[in-house]
């Protein structure tokens, strides 16, 4: 892959970390009860990764000569179309959220998992491929980790 190539992939990424961060902030306005201190602010902070993994990314694409992006998705959520997310729907049910959530976050690791298979070995002589991999796969880890921790929200 070109690095024109692999920029359009991380600003895809780019795309996804950012709606990511919108949808979990706009989720953490409509929890109710007894769980809202706490979901409340594991949504936010869920909302600060993505936008910690979005900077990471932007920066990586600038790195590789490219121009990140600055828009997260269409902003409608589409279960078929996880880059597309309703930020105007009023909540009322968290296990909707973290439905939408778990699903989502599987599209974004697939998305970065879809990057890595792509870029194969090609020359590494300066160690830019590996390095390229081993910053996708650091995120990946924390895209697997947010995966299983919604699905232990969900298995109550």
């Amino acid at each position: 892959m070109t690095n024109d190539q692999i920029c359009n992939v991380l600003n895809q990424i780019l795309g996804f970390e950012l709606a990511g961060s919108n949808m979990y902030l706009h989720f953490s306005y409509f929890v109710k009860g007894q769980d809202r201190v706490q979901l409340s602010q594991w949504f936010r902070t869920q909302a600060s990764e993505g936008i910690m993994h979005g900077t990471l990314v932007g920066d990586k694409i600038v790195s590789l000569g490219g121009v990140p992006i600055t828009q997260p998705g269409d902003g409608k959520y589409n279960p078929s179309n996880p880059n597309e997310i309703v930020y105007s729907v009023k909540y009322s049910d968290v296990n909707e959220m973290l439905k939408i959530a778990v699903h989502f976050e599987k599209t974004t690791f697939n998305k970065y998992k879809e990057l890595i298979d792509c870029i194969g070995e090609g020359d590494d002589s300066n160690f830019t491929t590996t390095k390229l991999k081993m910053f996708l796969e650091n995120i990946m880890i924390q895209e697997i980790e947010h995966i299983d921790e919604v699905e232990k929200m969900l298995d109550r």
